[in-house]
Parts: C-alpha cells; structure tokens; sequence
C-alpha cells in the first residue's frame, strides 16, 4: 500500500485513545522500511531500547507505535477504534496479534465507543455488474479505501454506501 503518511513532530496525546489499541510482535527493519527512521527513542544504553513513530495517515487516522527492540513487541495506539483501517495502512506483518474490542469496559469509559461499522465498498456501474468489495468498515476506513482504489485503477467506479 502507498498511501502517505505524515510523521508528527511530537507525541499527539491530546488525539490518542490512552488504551492500547493493539499489540504483537514485529520486525524492526519492516518497521523501518514502512515508516522511515523513529520519531523519537529512548537512550541507546538503556538495556531495552524502544523505538516511537507518531505518524498521521492522509486519511486523517493518527497512530502511534511503540517498538520494543529486544522482545520485537509493537504497541499501537489510535485515534479512533478503526484497528482493521490502521492494520491496512501499516502494511507490515504483525504476529502473535491481539486487538482490543468495542469491550463493555471500553465503552462504559471515557476511552471511545463502539465504531459504526455500516460501511461499504461496491464496484461496477451496470446493475449486473455491480460487486461489494468491502464490507463492515468504518467510514472513515471505506472512504480511505474507496479512495486508493479509484487512485489505482480510474477506469473503475467504487462508492461507500451503508449496509442499511
């Protein structure tokens, strides 16, 4: 994937969902491939070193990782309950992954609600033709989505419309 993504000059707290969102395990080169040179690290004598990117997606979905570079453990953090959307961009394997839910505790709390996840991606112009490429998105994912797909092939027509 090739969508552009802006590294963000300081840690956006004040954007961020304080859980963490997501956490596996990585490889720091694909890390580095993928998103460049860290924002920040800790000292380079610490005994576990971590690395941090604060990066901002043209979508607007603003992520923050956390790399430990000893055990290769990624910790995520969003601006939004949208983990399949930021998976997608991340473009990068991560094993051994484990995603928070909508869980009663995180709804119930100041951290976010449950996303909406109506949204879908649909192909084609004649009636027969017509095929659903995406389904139970976010909007903001669908729309991201629907974007890149149009940006990769314009012969085509894609539109984001609710599963109602």
């Amino acid at each position: 994937m090739s969508t552009s993504f802006s590294r963000l000059a300081a840690f956006p707290r004040h954007r961020l969902l304080e859980a963490e969102l997501m956490h596996g395990r990585s490889r720091e080169l694909d890390l580095l491939a993928r998103l460049g040179e860290p924002t920040m690290s800790t000292s380079a004598d610490e005994l576990h070193p971590v690395f941090f990117w604060d990066v901002e997606w043209a979508c607007g979905l603003v992520m923050d990782l956390q790399f430990r570079q000893l055990s290769e453990e990624l910790i995520v953090r969003l601006d939004q309950l949208d983990q399949e959307h930021a998976l997608r961009h991340l473009d990068i394997e991560v094993r051994d992954l484990v995603v928070l839910d909508a869980s009663p505790a995180v709804e119930s709390g100041p951290v976010a609600t449950a996303p909406d996840r109506r949204w879908e991606i649909w192909q084609g112009v004649a009636v027969a033709d017509r095929r659903r490429v995406a389904a139970h998105l976010t909007e903001r994912d669908a729309q991201c989505w629907c974007r890149e797909l149009t940006a990769a092939d314009p012969a085509e027509t894609f539109w984001v419309t609710t599963d109602h």
